[in-house]
């Protein structure tokens, strides 16, 4: 069977195109990162070798040479002054002259010098300077030193240069951060619906078939959001038609049946009349429980919610089976726990797994019935039967529809494998748990756990 392809309808408009905005956004995202690393890169070139600090380093060098030999302070204090240096003068290892005398060469290194930019650029620089820092105090200064035959020169700004945490790494960090923030909002303003999207999968999930998904934009999600709306309502009126169906059948169906049993108590005594009424009944409860599977198929089961205690629940389930009272016994003290359930089909499930203890134990050994308050403080009514067991591999088929175990003593057992399958059903709809455990040729308890009403 060949499928037809799904036709893309052309996009001719910007705002239709969610994809090339997602582009966009990231691009600007990408120039913002760019020109944070630009901004960097810019403010520690002056860290880089290049032919303008050789440059400097000549002019250095006639400076100092400017000096004379010996040095004249009186001059080099004039010069420092005008430039807005200070600076030192030792010989020999000892300082001669610093201004001011404070300052000292202690803890000087270099980074870059004349000899080797002399070289790479082919300029000759009759004095040794160089470029370093100071570290002094918590903070950095910039230092050109220069040595000038026995003489060694230290000068340094006046004021003290920001480190490179605060001129660097602080203003590119909040530049980066300011930016990925104000994308991410942009980002996530484009693509709420989403979001949106996934809230309404969750109440669709829980069997909300009414609220819709608020529409945003013209783009692809636009019409996402629209056509998960078409498919909601559409399976909204799928599911009413098939209710409608369901009921129409069951009348169709159960409508004869009734009929028939009426015949059947008007016939004269014979030796099949019980077991033409035990047939009839057996495709009625085939028929009805076919329609409660279905029924509590999906989230879409409504559940008429009301309140009872757990004692009124289990007697109100034992009064259904009047000539098995000697087989069932409620063994140890009930919690009287009040439960918010829909009275109806638990007590319909509860029976189910009464009537399969009765069915399947063995006939001189009774059903027990007890409860408890679970560590998770649920409720917990436990059926416990005594005969064959069942497998681990059969615990993990009993619950699927129409499954029965084959063996010679089930198969002369009336069913058709639907009672497990519609408890599990029931007990889940109510936030529940259908726990099976059974041991072989021993005994099997199955246990309901329901949430206490709070």
């Amino acid at each position: 069977m060949e499928f037809q392809k799904i036709k893309e309808k052309p996009q001719y408009r910007f705002r239709k195109e969610l994809f090339l905005k997602i582009g966009i956004f990231f691009s600007l995202f990408a120039l913002t990162i760019i020109s944070v690393f630009f901004y960097i890169t810019e403010k520690s070139s002056y860290t880089q070798d290049t032919i303008l600090d050789a440059h400097e380093y000549y002019l250095y060098s006639n400076l100092v040479e400017s000096w004379g030999f010996p040095p004249d302070t009186l001059k080099v204090k004039e010069t420092l002054k005008n430039l807005k240096l200070f600076g030192c003068i030792y010989k020999n290892n000892e300082k001669i002259w610093a201004n001011p005398q404070s300052f000292s060469k202690d803890g000087y290194v270099s980074f870059s010098d004349s000899d080797t930019l002399g070289i790479l650029y082919d300029i000759d620089i009759p004095v040794y300077v160089s470029f370093g820092e100071i570290y002094k105090e918590k903070y950095d200064y910039t230092v050109t030193y220069a040595n000038y035959g026995d003489y060694e020169y230290l000068m340094a700004l006046e004021y003290y240069l920001p480190s490179e945490i605060t001129t660097k790494f602080i203003p590119g960090s909040i530049m980066t951060i300011i930016a990925v923030a104000l994308l991410f909002i942009v980002i996530r303003n484009y693509l709420q619906p989403i979001q949106l999207m996934k809230n309404r999968i969750l109440l669709l999930q829980k069997g909300d078939l009414e609220s819709t998904i608020p529409i945003i934009g013209e783009d692809e999600l636009a019409d996402l959001s629209n056509e998960i709306n078409k498919m909601i309502q559409e399976i909204k009126e799928l599911l009413n038609r098939k209710q409608l169906l369901l009921s129409e059948v069951s009348h169709e169906l159960l409508s004869p049946l009734a009929r028939i049993r009426l015949l059947a108590e008007m016939l004269p005594e014979h030796k099949n009349k019980i077991r033409l009424a035990d047939e009839i009944q057996f495709l009625k409860g085939m028929v009805t429980n076919l329609l409660m599977s279905d029924r509590l198929s999906g989230p879409y089961a409504n559940l008429e919610l009301s309140t009872i205690n757990t004692e009124e629940l289990i007697n109100k389930t034992i009064a259904m089976f009047p000539n098995s009272y000697d087989k069932i016994l409620v063994s140890g003290n009930i919690p009287l726990k009040i439960i918010s359930i829909d009275i109806t089909k638990t007590t319909l499930a509860l029976r189910n797994l009464i009537e399969n203890a009765i069915k399947y134990g063995l006939p001189n050994k009774i059903v027990e019935i007890s409860a408890n308050i679970s560590k998770t403080k649920n409720i917990e009514i436990h059926v416990k039967n005594y005969g064959k067991g069942i497998s681990k591999k059969n615990i993990e088929k009993i619950t699927n529809p129409f499954f029965r175990i084959k063996d010679k003593s089930s198969d002369k057992k009336s069913g058709f494998g639907m009672g497990l399958s519609i408890t599990k059903k029931i007990i889940e709809a109510h936030k529940g748990e259908l726990i099976i455990n059974s041991t072989i040729n021993e005994s099997t308890i199955f246990t309901i756990s329901l949430p206490i009403h709070t």
